[in-house]
């Protein structure tokens, strides 16, 4: 919520000069802007009566409304959407606009009557304008424009030539004048797309676009259709429409252009990109923590473009994949598995958009497998600076690993073998140290597509070296 300091025009000479200054700007470096908005005659009407309650609480004569005035104040209130200062859009100072203007109060941002006086009676500077004998008229502006109301109070020394108490609203467009560099976009868009890095084919959209206030960051001048030009550089892929909507008709990228009809180089420009309606193919399929009778399988999270993900497993004896459930996350567990088997899987990606359920590709084929139960030591024999494991044969395995280590947790002096045929056994370790106690343990693995999964180790043995 903003307030301007009051401003006071007191000599001629100074009126004079203003106005010949100001003939010179507008002649050469000027354009005109529409500003829709609705004049509120009501709220007007009622700061006129809180104005007189304060000077008569002052002991000050009631102003009264002088039509010609309160047309001034609203269109000030107007250009105030432009340039929240006492200084026009079109670079003169705020007399200009009227010949009985003597002082002038603005603010904007309040909505209510009640709320912009407190704030006026607040300021030391505007409080003198409202209580000020010298004035005898008053002209009083509410616009609003967007969603931001626009106050201004124009007083004058002159009695009013015509009163008035108009009240309720009236919509209007004011064509005001503003200094080409003065000029700034602000534009925004909005879309039905649950994203806000791009969109899908079939979303629609809108532009909110304007004038940025050349005084405050806070506020922009709402701007009127036709003033800009919209443009697409692909309208493939972003169909634009001469009110600032658009739809997303096809996949790719499309660079959009808002630019104002009278000087085009105050202009705002947007890459939106499009992407079909159906989600990407999932990537980065894997397992892990593969057990006996259970692992689990995670992807990459389509965060943008996916609501949820199917499973299938291949059914070896239906010769077909079926679909094992639904994941809402990128991750799930496979279970009831039987131990040390080869299983097939694969993921695709789901979204619904209104209603609408749209299904992307499947994943590439995951191939992983189950442990095997784990196997038992048979006999460990120590002989000179080796010794010799026997274990039980696993049939499902590719093959084993055998490790030994001088303690229980396997850190220390550790060695690992594998052995790569199913088939073998046995295993003796050598180039140990002598009269030694070492502890021993044998687990299985299958290999699936160049990757080992381990069963869980045996019971570990010990035996001394001799």
């Amino acid at each position: 919520m903003k307030l301007k300091n009051k401003i006071k025009l007191l000599g001629l000479v100074f009126i004079l000069t203003i106005l010949f200054l100001s003939n010179k700007v507008l002649a050469t470096n000027t354009i005109d802007v529409k500003v829709n908005g609705t004049m509120d005659f009501t709220k007007a009407t009622e700061v006129l009566q809180l104005v007189n309650d304060e000077r008569k609480a002052n002991g000050a004569e009631p102003l009264k409304m002088d039509a010609e005035l309160q047309e001034v104040a609203m269109t000030r209130a107007a250009e105030l959407a432009l340039n929240f200062d006492h200084t026009r859009p079109d670079g003169t100072i705020c007399f200009t606009i009227c010949s009985k203007s003597h002082g002038e109060n603005i603010a904007c941002g309040m909505t209510t009557s009640s709320d912009v006086m407190k704030r006026w009676m607040n300021s030391a500077t505007h409080k003198s304008n409202i209580l000020d004998n010298s004035f005898k008229s008053i002209g009083i502006g509410c616009f609003k424009n967007g969603n931001v109301y626009y106050w201004v109070q124009n007083f004058s020394m002159y009695d009013a030539s015509l009163e008035t108490s108009k009240t309720g609203t009236q919509n209007i467009t004011y064509n005001v004048s503003v200094i080409n560099e003065n000029l700034k976009m602000y534009a925004r868009k909005t879309t039905n797309s649950n994203s806000i890095s791009f969109m899908n084919i079939g979303n629609e959209g809108s532009y909110i676009f304007g004038i940025k206030n050349k005084s405050t960051d806070l506020f922009y001048s709402v701007g009127d259709a036709s003033d800009y030009i919209f443009s697409s550089s692909n309208s493939n892929v972003i169909k634009m429409n001469s009110d600032g909507t658009f739809n997303a008709v096809g996949k790719g990228t499309s660079t959009i252009t808002i630019a104002l009809k009278a000087n085009p180089s105050v202009n705002y420009t947007e890459d939106i990109a499009v992407r079909l309606l159906e989600p990407d193919k999932v990537t980065g399929l894997k397992a892990q923590n593969q057990k006996t009778t259970s692992f689990d399988i995670t992807w990459n999270l389509q965060n943008e473009t996916a609501d949820k993900y199917e499973v299938y497993m291949y059914n070896s004896k239906k010769k077909k994949y079926e679909n094992l459930g639904t994941s809402y996350s990128n991750g799930g567990k496979v279970y009831g598995l039987q131990s040390g088997t080869t299983y097939k899987l694969k993921v695709k990606a789901l979204r619904t958009v209104n209603g609408t359920t749209y299904t992307g590709p499947f994943s590439d084929i995951l191939k992983t497998t189950t442990a095997t139960e784990k196997t038992k030591i048979s006999k460990v024999k120590g002989a000179k600076k080796k010794l010799t494991v026997n274990w039980k044969k696993i049939s499902k395995a590719t093959g084993y690993q055998v490790q030994v280590a001088t303690d229980k947790k396997f850190t220390k002096n550790k060695k690992s073998v594998t052995i790569s045929k199913n088939k073998t056994i046995s295993k003796t370790i050598k180039k140990l140290k002598s009269k030694k106690k070492y502890y021993v343990r044998v687990r299985t693995y299958r290999k699936v597509g160049g990757k080992k999964v381990y069963s869980k180790w045996s019971s570990v043995k010990n035996i001394k070296t001799k």
